[in-house]
């Protein structure tokens, strides 16, 4: 939104600089072609600065609005991977999975789905490994 406004009162501005350099140029035809000359190579000049600042203001917002898509979902990402890692080391698988089942529903890119994946195996594997470990405990205390 603020880079059409840019855009449009640039050319606004130069709409009027060119407007008024025709109008000098019809009062006083007789005026010598070298002033003719200057003042449109000045007005030159000055579309060109004015076209430099609009591209750099341009790609400033493109970079500020890309950067903000990124962190909207990066975010979110790197928050639920931390939580399901706590749950982890805090043994409580199941809250892991619950959260990295959320990070499911987000919309990940390739890499981000493939941590996610990994981070499900890996406790899966650890319920598993602690079910077979309490069956054991529980066979050894009432014998097989």
């Amino acid at each position: 939104m603020k880079t059409n406004t840019l855009i449009t009162g640039l050319t606004a501005c130069l709409l009027a600089v060119s407007i008024s350099a025709c109008k000098k140029n019809s009062e006083n035809p007789a005026v010598g072609t070298e002033t003719n000359s200057t003042t449109i190579s000045q007005m030159a000049d000055s579309a060109k600065d004015l076209a430099v600042k609009a591209a750099d203001a341009t790609k400033t917002a493109v970079v500020a609005a890309a950067t903000n898509v990124v962190n909207a979902v990066t975010g979110p990402f790197n928050d639920g991977v931390a939580a399901a890692k706590k749950f982890i080391a805090d043994k409580n698988y199941q809250g892991a999975l619950d959260e990295l089942n959320k990070l499911s529903s987000l919309k990940l890119s390739d890499e981000q789905a493939k941590v996610v994946n990994n981070l499900k195996t890996e406790v899966q594997a650890l319920i598993t490994k602690g079910t077979t470990g309490a069956a054991d405990a529980a066979k050894s205390l009432f014998g097989k």
